[in-house]
């Protein structure tokens, strides 16, 4: 899953799209954003905390992650954040 990560966000929350990739507002406690969002997504995808992977992107913006699952399940689920309102 190829992200963009918005740090220092008051919330971990999704934020639709951002060039192409699902927009991932992340708050970071104590610089550990990237252990945050995959946790993020973990809960919010409905796998094991150990079935998401940071690939690509460990000290940027733009990262891509490697979700283990039930295909259709998470193409849905991608589907479902990437359609949120995004915020001005």
């Amino acid at each position: 899953m190829h992200t963009h990560v918005a740090p220092n966000s008051s919330c971990n929350c999704f934020a639709g799209i951002y060039a192409g990739r699902l927009k991932i507002k992340a708050k970071a406690i104590d610089g550990a954003a990237n252990k945050a969002i995959s946790d993020f997504l973990a809960s919010n995808f409905g796998v094991a905390k150990s079935h998401v992977t940071l690939v690509k992107g460990a000290r940027s913006r733009e990262k891509t992650f490697l979700i283990v699952g039930d295909a259709v399940v998470l193409t849905q689920k991608c589907a479902q954040f990437a359609s949120v309102d995004q915020e001005t």
